[in-house]
Parts: structure tokens; sequence; C-alpha cells
């Protein structure tokens, strides 16, 4: 498969069953920013991020890219809790 994408950020929100990632770029030395990425998820990933993930942990997400309503979301085929308060 071409369409491959893998992000590691903090965990924000989840809402059915699209879980919210703050991931941080930085450009240069001085220009650093945030965004806020959607990230589809089956019924058994949900399952896990429920139960072992909380707000501000990072996650590490591979799946691929995928638009939905003219917006780019990333449908995620596996998950890893790269750190984990519980």
């Amino acid at each position: 498969m071409v369409n491959n994408v893998v992000l590691a950020g903090r965990y924000v929100s989840i809402k059915k069953n699209v879980m919210t990632l703050s991931i941080t770029i930085a450009k240069n030395d001085e220009e650093t920013y945030g965004i806020f990425v959607p990230v589809v998820l089956s019924d058994t990933l949900l399952k896990h991020v429920k139960e072992y993930i909380s707000k501000g942990d990072v996650v590490g997400t591979k799946g691929y890219l995928d638009s939905k309503d003219n917006k780019l979301i990333c449908v995620a085929e596996k998950i890893t809790f790269l750190s984990s308060s519980k």
C-alpha cells in the first residue's frame, strides 16, 4: 500500500470512534505550532484506547490517510502506547 502514515502525538479526546491527537510541529528553531489530527479507530482499537490511555498520554498511530467531508483524517491500523499513566 502506498498511502501509509505514522503519527506520534498526545491524546486529547475521543468522540464516538474518532480519537483526536495533538501533534507539535517544529519548522525552525523558533517556529513551532500544533495541529489536531482526527484518527478513526476500529471497535477493537477503541476498546483498548479507552482502557489504557488518558488525556495527555503519548500515542503512536500507524494507518493511512483518507478524506471525509473534505477534511483529511487518519484511519488507524495499529496503536502503540508510548507513555501511559495507567
